[in-house]
């Protein structure tokens, strides 16, 4: 397994970024390693690109994330620099979130139980019903109706 130790970059358009940004971004650079833990990923490189909008006052705050088999990007603005920061690099901790499930086919393994019930509720509906109630629609499919499931 290879390190996760993450290179990255400031690059700034109408914006000096002071002591604060750049702690501010080690921190958020530090809490994406933690979350890209446990992969094999090689050597991930972060660009964080900070802008001001001389007209508008906001401040942009995009970050691209370049992994040996995939690039995540996220793009957030705001009125305060660290804010804009701070929800751009919440976006790209939850697309890394979602690749890693992906990659891991979270989908195929995650909830069996409840798989089951549906795959048992699927094999009752397909029995034919006797009585003339039944709520289907045209092609015999069941109606949400009678798939609602009350809580």
């Amino acid at each position: 397994m290879t390190s996760n130790a993450i290179r990255w970059n400031i690059v700034n358009k109408n914006v000096t970024p002071g002591f604060t940004v750049k702690t501010a971004l080690s921190r958020k650079v530090e809490k994406l390693e933690k979350h890209l833990a446990g992969f094999s990923l090689g050597t991930p490189y972060l660009q964080a690109f900070l802008e001001q909008m001389p007209k508008k006052g906001a401040f942009i705050a995009k970050f691209t994330l370049h992994l040996p088999s995939h690039i995540l990007h996220a793009e957030k603005s705001a009125n305060d620099l660290l804010a804009s920061i701070e929800l751009a690099s919440d976006a790209l901790i939850r697309e890394a979130d979602s690749l890693r499930s992906r990659l891991r086919r979270d989908y195929e393994w995650k909830r069996p139980a409840r798989r089951a019930r549906l795959k048992v509720r699927k094999t009752m509906f397909s029995d034919d019903l006797s009585d003339g109630n039944d709520k289907r629609g045209p092609l015999g499919i069941p109606t949400w109706e009678e798939n609602a499931v009350h809580y």
